[in-house]
């Protein structure tokens, strides 16, 4: 068995963890600026997103250099548990905004760049209403075994190992583990 090169998520092949409610959140890509590397024509860009059922092939769009794209994942999948890969013929950069309360609120992240055995997760809570989760995607051809082990304010504490099937995704739901307003993950 494979040890995932897991990313919570990206290359360029990038893989963006989403679990939300998918009706009101998308990806959206921005071409580099011209000066880049091939940013003097348009990028062809395929979605592909992985869900807790496997992969759903998504949409391809076009991206012009300096240009801006946003698809609504919701549009091709009708789950909480899903994260997307973005391929592209020219170099991009992929983002996952989430937005709700009828667009009142928002937040986004940038994907990451290329897969690493190992993650680092600085911050969570999982006391006093809040709930952290770590969403890992397996964009390998085969079965990733990961380990989570918390780091809290009482010491390590060892967390769940799952198998994360080639195409796949899954999420942990750290407070099924650990109680606190203080936790880290370390995601191998």
């Amino acid at each position: 068995m494979m040890r995932m090169k897991n990313s919570i998520h990206l290359r360029l092949i990038a893989v963006l963890a989403i679990a939300v409610l998918l009706t009101s959140c998308g990806a959206a890509m921005k071409a580099t600026p011209a000066e880049s590397a091939g940013a003097s024509s348009p990028a062809s860009v395929t979605l592909t997103y992985q869900t807790d059922t496997g992969e759903v092939e998504g949409p391809t769009i076009q991206v012009d250099p300096g240009g801006r794209e946003s698809v609504n994942v919701g549009d091709t999948v009708t789950t909480y548990d899903v994260s997307t890969r973005v391929a592209s013929d020219n170099p991009v950069i992929a983002e996952r905004a989430v937005y709700y309360n009828n667009r009142a609120c928002a937040h986004s992240s940038i994907g990451v760049t290329e897969p690493a055995d190992t993650w680092y997760l600085a911050e969570g809570a999982t006391y006093g209403g809040f709930e952290t989760w770590v969403l890992v995607a397996n964009p390998g051809d085969e079965t990733a075994q990961v380990t989570l082990t918390y780091q809290t304010d009482t010491g390590e504490v060892e967390g769940p190992t799952i198998q994360v099937d080639p195409g796949g995704r899954e999420s942990v739901n750290v407070g099924d583990t650990v109680t606190t307003y203080d936790v880290s993950t370390r995601v191998a």
